[in-house]
């Protein structure tokens, strides 16, 4: 069922929220904590520079105080390769070649894709008789394990670094990216969910070089409206801290559904569903029946 709409309260609540994140977003840099404190002392060039965008309002994400010539510090590297090695655990040897099965779930912030579509596919593996495994790649994981998270207030101006930790860049080599990671450290015969909102210049990539290696791919996209998502998100960030710019959620409102059209023009996926996730109980919308014929109602655990 969908949302009941947000009180007077909650609205205000959440607008002040925002508004300390904004403030944080400018300040938290110049705040007498670890580790940005030692950096600008180790670096006393940073802070006229710093001081010029916190004067103009500018948000200054981590990247501007932890990287040196559009990479990161040794230091800042060393703490992202520790997070990223915390969230894969124990290795589980090498996928390659294996009959490993991977699940990407697409959708907005706030939409399902925890709730719902992590369930539907572990029960899909589970049906197919696929090891469980603990193998998620999952941006949010990554960003509030990072100090300057701050319980929440932090969440935008990791947004560049938890991208670049979780996906790989210039600045963090694809292969030793969380994404990757998580492929490379699966034990055979395992579930592997890559947890994302979608984009359809980068999915098609992803979803081919997977098939390539001999994994099978499915594609799970909720289907949930953007003024869904704002009233899940905003609640969320109430309640836990984990701040969602709203106008990210209203920017990618098609970008899922583009992601999945992408994909499938590869013709490397092996089983997809589109699912209402903004009613209760979901159900498939449409697919290719692998995850259900359209209109079958998804069953969670209680």
């Amino acid at each position: 069922m969908a949302s009941s709409p947000l009180t007077m309260q909650e609205q205000s609540d959440f607008d002040q929220y925002a508004l300390a994140v904004d403030v944080y977003a400018s300040t938290w840099w110049d705040l007498a904590d670890e580790p940005q404190k030692s950096r600008l002392k180790s670096a006393p060039h940073l802070r006229s520079a710093l001081d010029t965008m916190a004067r103009d309002g500018r948000r200054i994400p981590t990247s501007n105080v932890y990287q040196d010539a559009g990479h990161w510090i040794p230091v800042r590297e060393l703490l992202q390769d520790t997070l990223i090695a915390n969230e894969l655990g124990e290795a589980g040897g090498s996928a390659e070649g294996s009959p490993n099965a991977c699940y990407f779930l697409l959708g907005l912030p706030g939409s399902g894709k925890t709730s719902v579509l992590r369930e539907v596919a572990r029960a899909h593996a589970a049906a197919a008789g696929l090891a469980l495994s603990n193998r998620v790649s999952d941006a949010d994981q990554l960003r509030k394990a990072l100090p300057e998270f701050a319980s929440g207030l932090g969440s935008d101006i990791l947004q560049e670094e938890v991208v670049s930790m979780t996906y790989g860049d210039s600045s963090r080599p694809r292969a030793r990216s969380l994404e990757e990671g998580v492929m490379r450290t699966a034990h055979a015969g395992s579930l592997v969910m890559i947890d994302v909102v979608g984009d359809p210049k980068y999915l098609p990539g992803s979803v081919t070089a997977l098939a390539e290696r001999g994994w099978t791919v499915f594609v799970l996209v909720t289907q949930c409206s953007a003024d869904e998502a704002v009233i899940r998100a905003t609640r969320r960030a109430l309640s836990d801290g984990r701040y969602t710019p709203l106008d990210l959620i209203w920017g990618s409102n098609l970008r899922p559904v583009r992601a999945l059209n992408a994909a499938l023009r590869t013709e490397a996926v092996d089983g997809w569903a589109l699912i209402d996730t903004e009613d209760s109980p979901a159900r498939v919308v449409r697919g290719d029946g692998a995850f259900g014929d359209n209109g079958t109602l998804i069953s969670l655990p209680v």
